[in-house]
């Protein structure tokens, strides 16, 4: 038995496949929907591409790591601004518990469409927004985090005794 809709399935099983990854940031300002390459696909009513104008473009994301006892499931997400008022509005600490939701799936080369629903990865929820800096570049990285994580931080119901 498999965690993929019956159509991601068959199409992951086939002799030739061309996959995708979608990323989602629901930041307060604006919606983003981003592809790990150069196309175009619309992933529900969701229109996602390569490259937003006046955003950038999706660098890599780490592997998604598994959380267990008091560790919550996370990964980093990085991102490449095509402006400088894109990299200040991407690492806003108002972006901070946006939610984020990563997903893995397959293009029918003849329609360009999704097959089936993509798999998701990860549901979570931007954690911190770090702004970096390089030679001649500009990245921005987002701690991704389990909603889970902050439920495990939530001191708000302690009180010091008297």
């Amino acid at each position: 038995m498999t965690v993929l809709s019956p159509a991601l399935d068959a199409a992951f099983a086939a002799d030739r496949v061309t996959m995708f990854g979608a990323l989602k940031i629901e930041l307060p300002e604006q919606t983003i929907c981003l592809l790990d390459g150069s196309a175009e696909i619309t992933i529900g009513s969701d229109d996602y591409a390569g490259h937003v104008e006046g955003v950038g473009a999706w660098a890599s994301v780490e592997e998604i790591e598994d959380g267990f006892g008091d560790e919550a499931p996370g990964t980093t997400v990085t991102l490449l601004p095509d402006s400088d008022e894109a990299a200040a509005m991407l690492s806003d600490p108002a972006n901070q518990a946006s939610p984020v939701t990563i997903m893995a799936g397959a293009r029918d080369d003849e329609t360009g469409l999704s097959i089936g629903d993509p798999y998701v990865a990860i549901i979570g929820l931007i954690d911190v927004p770090v702004h970096e800096f390089g030679t001649a570049e500009c990245s921005i990285d987002y701690d991704v985090v389990s909603e889970m994580d902050y439920l495990m931080m939530n001191d708000e119901d302690r009180d010091m005794a008297p």
